[in-house]
């Protein structure tokens, strides 16, 4: 995403975390870049969460939890390409009450497609992180597996991602 990109969806991502806006606008943006052609790299998609989405801070729970997560998961099947990936990585501590992960870790890993992996080479597709070097770590993974060279020196910084959620 650029700056620009960024502004234009703020308003409707940072009241929460609405993971089906977030989706809807990457796939706006796919459409918008048009087909991959022959010998262009596939794309990937990165996406750091604690693996929950909610509605104005309150976590979104089970029984409206389901269709909601199925609802992000039509959206990614309508841009995810049949070579693309998307890697979700929650992070949380599993001594948190606020490890959300337990809760939508199925969904992530299908919505990710971890079914269709087969390489045991690549990275889980989805996957919980309980520290910031631990992202660095599973980013530089994912990067190095995705363009098959090991160049790559991810770490994460004091900013690791915009603050979307303060104002």
């Amino acid at each position: 995403l650029t700056e620009d990109d960024y502004q234009a969806m703020y308003e409707s991502i940072s009241n929460g975390t609405n993971m089906k806006t977030a989706f809807e606008r990457v796939a706006e943006l796919v459409e918008a870049a048009g087909s991959q052609v022959s010998g262009c790299p596939t794309r990937t998609f990165l996406m750091v969460t604690d693996g929950n989405p909610d509605r104005n801070g309150d976590p979104i729970k089970e029984p409206d939890l389901r269709p909601y997560m199925e609802d992000v998961e039509s959206i990614v099947d309508g841009f995810l390409g049949e070579d693309d990936l998307l890697f979700v990585t929650a992070i949380n501590d599993d001594n948190s009450i606020d490890n959300y992960w337990r809760d939508t870790e199925q969904y992530w890993l299908q919505i990710t497609r971890e079914q269709n992996r087969t390489d045991p080479k690549e990275p889980a597709r989805a996957e919980q992180v309980s520290s910031k070097a631990e992202i660095g770590f599973r980013i530089d993974k994912i990067i190095n597996h995705r363009l098959h060279k090991g160049i790559s020196s991810a770490q994460a910084g004091p900013n690791v991602l915009p603050p979307y959620l303060e104002r």
